[in-house]
This record gives structure tokens, sequence and C-alpha cells, in this order.
């Protein structure tokens, strides 16, 4: 078989920019390889193109116009079909399956390999063989059927037949086929065998559609045998929501293979899955349709809702909280919670930062929405009460990833370091789950589940009209400032090498038996001895000239050494300062420009 493959090994999914240098790469690598060589070369990360592409005039590049001949055929399930279904349909057709970088136990994400018995070298062979599976298996990626796809390399590999092939012959002319042998194209011949069909037809779903559209909630009811329930807040409320078994609401009877309700489907292109996010554990079910003509394609719950009955989100979620028969209601304890929060935002927004605590409001100035949005999710979680009548802090749970996607942030990293700076000034408290009241995290893993648990983090917020919060929050910031610190750096090594082990332990409770390591702490012996050298030998020096002197040294990075820094200026009583034309001139400091020197306290000024 002749095809393109890269030869970089990726150990997870490529990068935006690591596909464009892959797409570059993998036309100037055509090879000549067998079916299990090809099988072992996917499974170490790397990527290929299952066309043979030939340069034209001198050019070649990852075209339709450059493709010459093919004979793999590959498939891409992302939903729809489960691992253990794949290699059952697949076993008399394709040579191999292998997992995606992709694929987890709870989203399962893989790709069938098929050989045909003759070198496909017309396109019309090409787009008629793929016309043939897309329609018999239509929960493929239809993206399969681009001429020169790049297929990224996989983690596991299943091996089937080496020796299976696939006949393009009858593909040519699969609808007139499929026509004379009345066949649903998903019962379709493949290899003269013909499949039984593995999933069941749907039961009531258009009773139920039209129950939905006509608002009958009584009759709703009835149906789904609903009982009353009392949620306190609406996040138990949307978890609810997002959890109920939407094929149970349609009335399909097997959820993996139905025909799509909102359009003619003789062929059956419509599922229901449960979507489980691997990192919070957080679940919603989700409809969609692989038929091109369908007009909905995809959505949760109450997104279906919309479209069923044409009304608005906010209209979607009152009627699904009818159907179920949910109320959300409000105890005192949280009415004056919820007031107390409103007053804390309205501190962080009426000026009383900028004007009283100018240190505090120059630090935190570029998150206070991030530090509002915190509030707002405080809001919508209360508690129906107090646990404990100590208990002076609003409680909040969330993930770092789940505050990151609703601040709009791709990088949640970015947020774990914001909301460590929140910590350090005082103004949220990181709460370890054992020092909670046990009712509290009992009514937390009853909203968002036992595992979501796990993976949450529990902050407390006092409340901000007590100025001994801001005032706090105003040394901190000074210490911040004093101390040279900088958000590129912050973290538990930067406070530890610079406030102290205690500190540390304070805002990162859960790494505080961790110690500096033997190469972190020789780093910083080094770099001590290269900064008193050279304000011994000069009288001063500055963070870029201490940089040429390390840089070379194994272990260095420059955030690495911003922190050191600092810690070195506690430990010698040093400060920096910011060079002008007139200190220049005073001590005759030869440099250019006029960047912030580093110099014993007291020796310049």
């Amino acid at each position: 078989m002749k095809i393109m493959l890269d030869p970089v090994e990726y150990k997870s999914k490529p990068t935006k920019n690591e596909i464009g240098i892959i797409n570059n790469r993998i036309i100037k690598h055509p090879v000549s390889i067998e079916p299990e060589q090809l099988a072992n070369e996917i499974i170490t990360g790397k990527s290929f193109v299952p066309a043979y592409l030939e340069k034209k005039n001198g050019i070649i590049k990852r075209q339709a116009k450059y493709w010459t001949n093919q004979e793999l055929v590959c498939l891409d399930f992302d939903e729809g079909l489960s691992l253990k279904e794949g290699l059952e349909l697949f076993k008399n057709s394709a040579m191999f399956i292998y997992t995606t970088l992709s694929h987890s136990d709870s989203q399962h994400k893989f790709r069938v390999v098929m050989r045909t018995n003759e070198l496909m070298t017309n396109p019309s062979d090409y787009e008629s063989t793929y016309d043939y599976w897309l329609n018999k298996y239509p929960m493929c990626d239809s993206q399969c059927k681009d001429i020169s796809r790049i297929f990224f390399g996989g983690k596991d590999l299943y091996v089937i037949n080496y020796n299976n092939r696939i006949d393009i012959n009858y593909n040519k002319n699969n609808k007139q086929f499929i026509k004379e042998h009345n066949v649903s194209s998903i019962n379709g011949l493949h290899d003269g065998l013909r499949y039984p069909n593995i999933y069941n037809n749907l039961v009531g779903v258009p009773k139920r559609v039209d129950l939905i559209k006509e608002g009958d909630i009584d009759k709703l009811r009835e149906v789904l045998n609903v009982e009353p329930k009392v949620f306190y807040t609406r996040t138990e409320a949307v978890e609810y929501i997002n959890n109920v078994d939407m094929s149970e609401l349609l009335g399909i009877d097997n959820p993996k293979k139905f025909s799509c309700i909102f359009h003619d489907d003789e062929n059956p292109s419509a599922n229901i899955f449960k979507k489980v996010d691997d990192k919070d554990k957080s679940s919603v079910y989700i409809y969609k349709c692989f038929s091109r003509c369908c007009n909905f394609k995809v959505g949760t719950t109450r997104k279906l809702i919309e479209h069923i009955r044409g009304c608005n989100k906010t209209e979607a979620f009152d009627f699904l909280l009818k159907v179920y028969n949910i109320s959300i209601e409000e105890t005192e304890d949280q009415k004056e919670q919820r007031a107390e929060i409103q007053k804390n935002i309205e501190l962080l927004m009426d000026g009383t930062l900028k004007n009283d605590h100018e240190v505090l409001y120059e630090r935190i100035r570029p998150y206070i929405r991030d530090l509002i949005v915190l509030h707002t999710i405080a809001k919508e979680n209360i508690p129906p009460k107090h646990y404990t009548e100590e208990q002076v802090e609003f409680l909040i749970y969330c993930s770092m990833r789940h505050l990151a996607s609703i601040i709009g942030v791709k990088d949640h990293k970015r947020i774990m370091k914001t909301v460590s700076l929140f910590v350090y000034l005082g103004l949220i408290f990181r709460k370890d789950k054992t020092d909670l009241p046990s009712e509290f995290i009992e009514n937390v893993k009853k909203v968002i589940g036992e595992e979501t648990t796990k993976t949450i983090s529990f902050f407390g917020i006092p409340k901000y009209e007590e100025s001994k919060h801001f005032e706090f929050g105003e040394q901190k910031a000074i210490e911040f400032k004093d101390n040279n610190m900088n958000m590129k750096s912050f973290g538990y090594e930067m406070l530890l090498r610079t406030v102290g082990f205690e500190e540390a332990s304070r805002v990162y409770p859960k790494r505080k038996q961790k110690n500096l390591n033997k190469q972190q702490s020789d780093l910083s012996s080094i770099f001590e001895k290269v900064v008193m050298h050279q304000i011994q030998e000069k009288g001063w020096t500055t963070v870029k000239i201490i940089k040429e002197d390390v840089e070379a040294t194994e272990g260095f990075k420059e955030s690495k050494l911003k922190m050191i820094v600092g810690e070195i200026i506690n430990k010698y009583d040093l400060e920096t300062i910011q060079l002008n034309k007139k200190i220049k001139d005073k001590y005759n400091i030869d440099i250019n420009g006029y960047p912030k020197i580093i110099c014993q306290r007291g020796s310049i000024n």
C-alpha cells in the first residue's frame, strides 16, 4: 500500500500549531507499507493520509488534485457506536480498529481501517465507496470523505484480520442496489454477508412529541410517572434536568439508533447518549442526528425542547421544571446570605477598593470580574441553611474548569493561579472537605454526585463589609509588590521562597508537606552566589545581567530566576530601584536604558 506517513510520534492529540506542522511535513513522506506495519506505526502516535499523493508540475499539497490512488478506507466514530459494537460490526470487513488519542471509557472514539480488493485510481470510485459506508453508518464522521484527510495516531490496537478486504464494485451503484433489493442501507450487504439490525425501533415517539408540542403537562407527568421534587438552588435543578433520561421523555425504546423526530428518516440516523466530562465527571444527555438534512443535529434536553416547542432557553427550562414537577424554594437563610453576597459585589464595584485600598485594588484590578463571578456562583449555590452557628463565610464549590468556562478562559490553569492570588490576599479562603460540616458535603454529593465531588474545590468567602478583610488584603498586596512577585511565576514555590513555608501552606494547603528538591536547592545556591558577587563587584545588578550569567545552568527557567531573586532580596536585605538619569550619573551606572536595578538597601538613593 502507498500512503503518506508522518515520521513524528505524538502521545496526545496534536494542537492547532502542531497540526499545521504535520500538514507541511506529511506530504514529504510517501511510504510503501504493509497493513501490520501501518497498524504498529499508528499506535506509536504517527499520523497518516490513507491515500498516495503525487507531485504535479513539481508541486505537492494535501489537496484533492494531488490525489493519485488509494486502497484504504478509514471511518471515524466519536459517538453513536461503542468499541465493542464496532468490533462486532466490522469483524468481516476491517483489518483493524484503533482508539484515538481522545478515547476514554466514558466516550468511545475509534477508527476503523479497511482495505479495498483493488486499487482505487478514479476519484469517483473513492467517492462512491465512502458514500456507501457513510450511508450504511451515518453516525460515522462525514469528514472522513475528505479525499486527502489526515488521520492522527492512536492509543490501542485491535487487530481483526489483516486479510479482510472490501469490494468497491457494488458501491458505485449503491442506491440502485438498495432500491432493487428493498434493503435498508443500515442493513446492507457487505462482503456477501447481511448484518442483523442491532437496533430496535422507537416506541410511541410521535405521541410523546405531540404531548410536548401541545404542552400537555398532566399527560406527560402521567406517562413519565413523575413525583414532586423540591430543590433549594437552581444549580440542583439544572443538574437534575441534565440527567433525566431523554429517551424516556421521548418514548424511545432503544436510544442507540432510531428515526430522527425532526425529519423524514427512512434510514434511522439519530441516537441519544449520556456525555460524561472526563475532568469534572459532570454528565448530560445528548440527542444527535447524523443525517445531513436534519435541521437540529445535536443538543441537550433543554435545546431539544426549544426546538420542539419553538421557545427560548428560559421557557424550555421552565417547561421541564413543570413536566418533572420540580419546585425551587428559597429559605430565609438563603435570602439573608444572598443579600450579604450582593453587598460584597457592590463593595467590589462601588469605588471602595480604589479609594481606600489603592495597592490592593491595583493588584486585583485585572481580575475583579473573576472575583465577581465567584460571588455569582456562590449566590446560585447557597445551601438551604447555615450548617454551624460559627459559620461566618459563604461556602462555595466549583471545579476550576467550570469556572474557566463561565469566565470564558480556555486555560483553566490561569484561573487556578488567579484564585490562589485571591486566597493569598485573604479575599477568599480555601476549605478542606474534612473541615466542612458533613451535612454540607452530603448535600453537595446529592446535587453533583460523589465522583464529581472528588474533583471540585471548596472555598469560603468572608463578608467584606468587615474592614479587616480589605486591610489584610492591602498588607498582602504591599508584600507582593515589595517582594517583586509577579503573576507569571505566582505559585507555591514562589511563596515558599519569598514569604516562607507558613504562607505558602496557607495558600496551597494540599502542598504543605512539600519542600524544595535538591535541584531547586542547588539552583537557589548558584543564583544566590551570582547575585551577591555582582552586587559586591559593582554595587548593583539587574535581572537581565543575572540571567546572562546563569541561563546555561542545568534546570534554568526564567520564571524560577524571578522567584529566587525575590527570595535573595529578602534574605540579604536588598531592594529594587527604578533607574533614572540622575541616579545613573550620580553612581556612574553604565547600562542601556533605565531598568530596575537590585542593590543593597539604602546604598543607592
